[in-house]
């Protein structure tokens, strides 16, 4: 019969009723459809397991929804055999939003139906809907039943259920498996899985269907997916899951061919865009608690292609037992075959070839396909080269290149020469393709976005790419010193880590820390807080990863046990180099290009405009370190982007974080190096050691940008083996540019220069540099204005924590008068050229900060007992009482400037809140 003859005599296909009944096997749903005049089918399902207890924990109203809509998505298999012009729902009701719901799926779900059968589905009246039930609303107060699994998962037979049973192996064991009909590959996988249990289901398609389609009643691909997704959420929601984990990929959202305008997709019932749909659909009509925020619905294999998943599905630990079991032919779906003649085993075949031997590749599908040539025209289709794609599930287009290409690869490195297939697939279509080594590359290495994949599965699955997170993935983590960049790596590794057993370490009691670790460690039965080791044997150290605070010595007593235990040490900055390093060993082709700034001063200001000028011209480019956040957050900040072919990370590298890092920037910036620290190291040598790992790992493909006036960083630049570009305030070409900054001081020029040097090794036109220096602005507490009260200007330059850099902000104010506040912290640094420069500058007026403040005096006292300035000195141990003296001192036309030339650790928490006491007293003079 013609689809016209089918059309006229079965004008109505009918939703009639259903019936549930309880036996003793489980749940049996039963749909009646009836096809006026003379069809009618009865399809059954039954749910195995389902007790009366279970049964009747689900609402009434809720359960009759339940089994409708099961219904519902039943309707495609049966209504293709007449494709009857109007469709009419007896069984429940459904409002207009839903039926263009379900119009929506019948339409583009049996998109292959309608090409394969040439049938015209695009006129507006192709389908009606007429609604036969009074209009109904569940109650308001709804009660669904209690979760008590997370994960229930339908599976297939094939390599892709068997990776996400994998994924769920290896950190979420809290799951179920869900077969329908099961097959013997789908019995094998889910022995070799460790799920709590297995729930089965068994479906009977109405032979009435059957013995139509003998008839030559039309026939044809049906959205099978979305009747999974209907009864799988049906059953999770009796057992008490959380959610549905199904194992769709980013390929399926490619479809196969135009049709009336119209793209055709074989599987849009796996697409990320039906996903979406029924996630919305499932909550906006109550099937589940429209409140619930985990997705009800997702796959967890979204992010990736096909081609991707084979190389996964390779490197898991179970794949040995799974390749004799896993089958995703359907033509040998009933025999647990593979037949070697269709699309779906070409593909397979092709994407596992690259990854493993030839003689493993053979022995799973019991031949070798590439000597067949007669598989050239499924190979042309897959390539894109047909007029439809195959409608089967494989990959794009573009993962079918790359597949073929990697294969391509292989097989001449292994063999010298091509067999008979890839040889015509290189002839024919391969040798005329442009780019695609990097084509290859972008799809082994893509991650796409559009996924629901929950955040505790997402790092879950992110850690299998990484060869670097595999490494911590079964070792303790021990975190050392709770600060700032403590609180980064934890976050970042407990979210990659979820089950890791992490012992955090602090001085300080945990009332002490900031209050959120409290909170971190109660919601975590796997983090331990402790303030020693004492309470833990050898033994209980052994194998664990210590995440040393940059700010604590490799010779503490804590650290040298924990390294006796035989641990090994790293930290936030040695993490984020090492995922960089892998990142660009994979030839993505996109590049991270790190640029490190070190110096005893300058490092922050040096950074911030050198990620000014970047960012400002379009440039990529992330800002972290000492400065703002630590590497792992802007690493994180990264991740989460679309990315241009080059990304650049900006880090000020302190000396802590420097000492023991086993990685060099691709681009080392060196300011000038003077005495600091001295009370962490033993000496000015060993400080300056510490800073020398900027460069000792650089290659010659890297560049070391250097201070070429300062004698301590250009001896230190010797030590990089790359290119070395030198600035200096005798650089005219460079002067010229640097001088459009709006920083004072002429030190803050030697802060400008790399930013101008790097932003010409990328293409940045002068005049493009000059723009971006011009708006920027002075970083907090370094030289930043205030106030002005009365006539004097107030500067915050708590920045300065040694001797040169108060210096450098005196002759920042040359001939001006100045009161300075200065002193701080005992790092055993020399205060004798500072004395001299405050006797030879215009100073009036001292307020001096304890106890490097008497240093200080004594200084100034030994150069010039008779000095005038002695009168105009006191010393104070607030903030606030030094100020209100320099208030009193200073006249309409002085400055008053905050530059301690020294640490802030006896008084202050830190530089920040010294400045930040600073402008506060200075407020309250104006008040």
């Amino acid at each position: 019969m013609t689809l016209s003859e089918l059309r006229q005599q079965y004008p109505r296909f009918i939703y009639d009723s259903y019936q549930t009944e309880l036996t003793p096997v489980g749940l049996k749903v039963t749909h009646n459809f009836q096809v006026a005049p003379d069809i009618e089918f009865n399809p059954t399902v039954t749910i195995e397991g389902v007790t009366l207890e279970q049964w009747e924990a689900i609402p009434q109203e809720l359960r009759d929804e339940w089994v409708f809509h099961l219904g519902l998505a039943e309707i495609p298999s049966y209504w293709k055999a007449t494709a009857s012009p109007e469709i009419v729902i007896k069984a429940g009701y459904l409002s207009p939003q839903q039926i263009a719901w379900w119009h929506d799926l019948l339409i583009r779900g049996m998109g292959e139906y309608f090409y394969v059968n040439q049938i015209d589905f695009t006129s507006k009246n192709f389908v009606k809907w007429q609604i036969e039930t009074p209009k109904t609303k569940l109650s308001s107060d709804l009660q669904y039943p209690a979760i008590k699994t997370d994960f229930l998962v339908p599976i297939g037979g094939g390599k892709d259920s068997s990776l996400t049973l994998c994924f769920l192996d290896q950190k979420y064991p809290n799951y179920d498996v869900f077969m329908l009909n099961p097959t013997k590959a789908m019995k094998q996988i889910s022995k070799i899985a460790q799920p709590q249990r297995i729930i089965v289901a068994k479906r009977t398609i109405d032979p009435v269907l059957l013995k139509l389609n003998k008839k030559g009643h039309l026939n044809g691909h049906t959205p099978f997916s979305a009747y999974l997704g209907f009864l799988s959420r049906f059953a999770g929601s009796i057992f008490g899951h959380q959610s549905i984990v199904i194992s769709n990929e980013r390929s399926s959202n490619e479809g196969n061919v135009l049709f009336h305008g119209a793209e055709i997709n074989h599987q849009y019932s796996k697409t990320y865009e039906f996903e979406q749909k029924f996630e919305q659909y499932l909550k906006k009509y109550r099937l589940i608690p429209s409140q619930q925020q985990q997705p009800a619905y997702f796959s967890i294999l979204r992010p990736f292609y096909e081609l991707q998943i084979s190389k996964f599905f390779l490197d898991c630990p179970q794949f040995d037992e799974y390749t004799s079991t896993f089958r995703s032919c359907n033509r040998g779906q009933k025999t647990n075959s593979w037949c070697g003649e269709c699309p779906k085993c070409l593909f397979a075949f092709v994407s596992f070839y690259p990854f493993i031997t030839e003689k493993k590749v053979v022995g799973i599908f019991g031949q070798n396909l590439f000597k067949n040539k007669s598989l050239l025209d499924e190979s042309l289709a897959l390539l894109g080269k047909a007029e439809a794609k195959p409608f089967e599930c494989v990959g794009t287009h573009e993962e079918s290149t790359a597949a073929f290409y990697l294969c391509i690869k292989k097989a001449k490195k292994v063999h010298g020469k091509l067999p008979v297939l890839l040889q015509l697939v290189w002839d024919q279509i391969l040798s005329k393709e442009q780019n695609l080594k990097a084509r290859s590359l972008k799809i082994m290495q893509g991650w796409g976005q559009n996924h629901q994949v929950p955040t505790k599965i997402e790092v879950v699955i992110r850690e299998t790419q990484s060869k670097t997170l595999k490494k911590i993935a079964d070792r303790q983590i021990i975190i050392f010193g709770l600060g700032r960049e403590g609180l980064s790596t934890y976050r970042f590794l407990r979210s990659r880590f979820p089950t890791n057993n992490f012992i955090l370490i602090d001085e300080r009691p945990l009332v002490e820390l900031a209050p959120l670790w409290t909170k971190l460690v109660g919601d975590s039965p796997q983090a331990q807080f402790t303030t020693s080791l004492t309470d833990l044997p050898l033994d209980d150290l052994r194998n664990s990863l210590l995440f040393k605070t940059p700010g604590i010595p490799v010779s503490h007593p804590i650290v040298q046990k924990i390294l006796d235990a035989g641990s090994d040490i790293s930290s936030n900055t040695q993490l984020f180099f090492d995922l960089v390093e892998e990142h660009n060993s994979k030839e993505s082709g996109h590049k991270i290009i790190t640029i490190g700034i070190t110096g005893t001063k300058g490092k922050s200001t040096t950074a911030s405009v050198t990620h000014h000028v970047l960012e400002k011209n379009k440039l990529e480019s992330y800002l972290g370190g000492n400065i703002g956040q630590p590497a792992i957050d802007a690493w994180l900040e990264w991740d989460k982007n679309q990315h241009q072919d080059q990304s650049f990370f900006v880090l000020e590298l302190s000396s802590h974080q420097l000492a023991e890092l086993k990685h060099s920037p691709n681009i080392a910036i060196v300011q000038d190096i003077v005495s600091e620290h001295l009370d962490y190291y033993d000496d000015f040598e060993q400080y300056y050691q510490a800073k020398t790992q900027i460069a000792r790992f650089q290659t010659k493909k890297d560049t070391i940008v250097v201070n070429k006036d300062s004698k301590t960083a250009t001896k230190l630049s010797r030590l990089s083996k790359g290119k070395k570009i030198a600035f200096s305030l005798k650089d005219k070409d460079l002067l010229k540019i640097a001088k459009t900054t709006l920083l004072m001081g002429e030190h803050n020029l030697h802060n400008v220069m790399p930013a101008i040097v790097i932003a010409r090794k990328f293409g940045v036109t002068d005049r493009q540099i000059k723009k971006a220096i011009k708006t920027f602005k002075s970083l907090p507490h370094r030289l930043e204005f205030v106030a002005e009260i009365n006539g004097v200007k107030y500067y915050d330059d708590s920045i300065s924590t040694v001797p040169e850099a108060t210096i450098a902000a005196l002759k920042t104010f040359a001939g001006k008068s100045i009161v300075l506040i200065a002193g701080g912290y005992e790092r055993q640094q020399q205060y004798k050229d500072l004395a001299e420069e405050i006797i030879n500058h215009n100073v009036k007026s001292l307020s001096l900060l304890p106890p490097t403040g008497q240093r200080l005096l004594a200084e100034l006292e030994h150069l010039n007992p008779c000095n005038e300035l002695r009168a105009s000195i006191e010393e104070f141990f607030s903030m606030s009482e030094a100020v209100y003296y320099a208030a009193q001192k200073a006249k309409s036309g002085d400055i008053v400037i905050l530059s301690p030339g020294a640490a802030s650790f006896n008084n202050f928490i830190d530089y920040v809140d010294r400045g930040n006491q600073f402008k506060e007293a200075v407020k309250r003079l104006k008040g």
